[in-house]
């Protein structure tokens, strides 16, 4: 489907904005698991602010105990 690209920028902010103020925690990471999406509900849940965390490694938000079984998972994956 063909949007005009007023409609797919303004599509495009709806989902940013949504995105953003949303009270789950978002976030998303490369194919390297480096963090490059990270929400306020990330930030209330982990506490760590956005800027802080971009481009860092998901493992700083998986505890400790879990990484090895963590890692596993990814590799099988």
């Amino acid at each position: 489907m063909n949007f005009p690209k007023s409609q797919v920028q303004l599509t495009e902010a709806q989902a940013r904005a949504i995105f953003l103020i949303a009270e789950d925690a978002i976030v998303s990471v490369d194919s390297r698991q480096r963090i490059i999406l990270f929400n306020e509900g990330a930030e209330k849940l982990f506490g760590y602010a956005q800027s802080d965390i971009l481009g860092r490694d998901l493992d700083v938000l998986v505890p400790e105990s879990k990484r090895e079984n963590h890692a596993r998972h990814l590799r099988r994956f």
